[in-house]
């Protein structure tokens, strides 16, 4: 069918609903419900009346147009953005070349990727002390590669537009991935990326510089 225009479910109580594009999702936190319905109306004017009943399995998935993909675009803070930063978090490391070791941990650029509007920095952390690392928050920006004498280094701010599991405890003797989305860009030779990451109550802070040469060889997320 055709990207959704309106919809409206029979028992608001009961179900939740959410769409994006042409996917409608339905949720609910009801252990036993009375059977409902969803009305469906698509850009095309088509309309789908959907019946809404309790079933054995977790979750259940109908297409009505095996033809046609479901999801045209990424968009922020939408379900496709949180399916491939999930993806990202098993994905084989690529880059071994950037990272940096102090104070019994580590902090190392794992992957790079680029898909549509966007591109996906996914870092790899270690703990290696019996410490906990609790992280106070993150910081990005461009930076000049060099400080020319008696000059002020600049420093532009370019925050990610999703971030996932940067309120997580780095337990000790263990490890984690980080994935950061940015609108996709690049930088001039003379400016470096950096990505800093502050702990709570603590100094081990770290900081990781990244060369215009790594974000142009980002490979395309499939």
């Amino acid at each position: 069918p055709a990207d959704v225009l309106y919809l409206k479910q029979g028992n608001e109580e009961v179900f939740g609903v959410e769409y994006y594009n042409n996917m409608v999702k339905v949720g609910t936190t009801f252990d036993a419900f009375e059977p409902s319905n969803l009305f469906v109306i698509d850009k095309d004017l088509n309309t789908y009346e959907i019946t809404l009943f309790k079933d054995n399995a977790l979750t259940y998935s109908y297409n009505f147009d095996d033809g046609r993909k479901y999801i045209a675009h990424i968009d922020v803070n939408s379900i496709e953005m949180d399916n491939l930063i999930n993806k990202l978090h098993y994905k084989k490391r690529n880059i071994f070349s950037l990272g940096v070791i102090k104070n019994k941990f580590e902090m190392s650029l794992a992957n790079l990727y680029v898909k549509d509007d966007f591109m996906f920095f996914v870092f790899d952390i270690k703990n290696f002390s019996n410490i906990d690392y609790d992280v106070d928050f993150i910081k990005c920006f461009l930076r000049d590669q060099k400080k020319v004498k008696n000059s002020i280094q600049q420093e532009v701010p370019y925050d990610p537009v999703e971030q996932k599991d940067f309120d997580k405890k780095i337990l000790g003797k263990s490890q984690n991935r980080f994935v950061l989305a940015f609108n996709k860009f690049t930088i001039p030779d003379d400016k470096v990326f950096e990505i800093e990451m502050f702990e709570r109550g603590g100094g081990r802070h770290m900081k990781l510089s990244i060369l215009n040469e790594y974000i142009l060889s980002a490979e395309l997320l499939k």
